[in-house]
């Protein structure tokens, strides 16, 4: 199993360090507050005149559901065995699963439930989604490089977006929850890639 190399270690660190140290006091402000924060009112408003289109927003949205993750998760597994890259598979095992227990079961019981008595923070289906994306873009990088990857950025980074104005623009979320639901999506799983680097390269170093 062909580890990360040194600087794409390095840079999955920085980004799942960066991202948790985002998190952490949006969490601690929701926690506070028990409502709305002033990035939830500014979003929705800035929002409120441009609507998805229901045939986008509504497909987009349920990718979040359990059926449609679990699916992806097979499909991403399954495409890694196939390209024998059984580093990416691993990781996509590992990783979406775990984010998606970060946020339903450690982070929305902790902050608990916002004015209108729902646990939405952070929002399960922005997590379930951008892990999903962040699982294709590591399979793409380690298959087909750089360069493969800046030209399927835009696709990738744009269904996160689409989830995350969507779950605004239905109230099923506020920007904050979905913000955070990103960002713990995508740093879970690489920080799994990071750690799972480390472990193989240390026990490859001691051989």
């Amino acid at each position: 199993m062909r580890p990360l190399d040194v600087r794409s270690r390095r840079l999955t660190f920085i980004v799942t360090t960066v991202f948790a140290a985002i998190v952490m006091p949006l969490a601690l402000e929701v926690h506070r507050s028990g409502g709305p924060l002033r990035i939830d009112l500014r979003s929705y408003h800035a929002l409120y005149h441009y609507q998805l289109p229901t045939w986008i927003g509504g497909p987009v949205q349920d990718l979040g559901n359990w059926v449609p993750f679990v699916s992806g998760i097979g499909i991403l597994t399954t495409s890694s065995l196939i390209l024998q890259d059984n580093f990416s598979a691993a990781v996509s095992v590992a990783g979406p699963p775990l984010a998606v227990l970060i946020t339903e079961g450690i982070l929305k019981p902790i902050v608990g439930p916002q004015e209108n008595g729902v646990y939405g923070f952070p929002s399960g289906h922005a997590t379930a989604l951008a892990a999903l994306v962040a699982g294709v873009a590591l399979l793409v990088y380690r298959r087909w490089g750089i360069g493969a990857l800046l030209a399927a950025a835009p696709f990738l980074l744009l269904l996160p977006l689409l989830m995350t104005i969507g779950l605004v623009q239905t109230h099923w979320h506020q920007m904050s929850d979905a913000i955070a639901g990103d960002l713990i999506g995508t740093g879970t799983v690489f920080g799994i890639a990071w750690a799972l680097s480390v472990g193989i390269a240390r026990r490859q170093a001691r051989r």
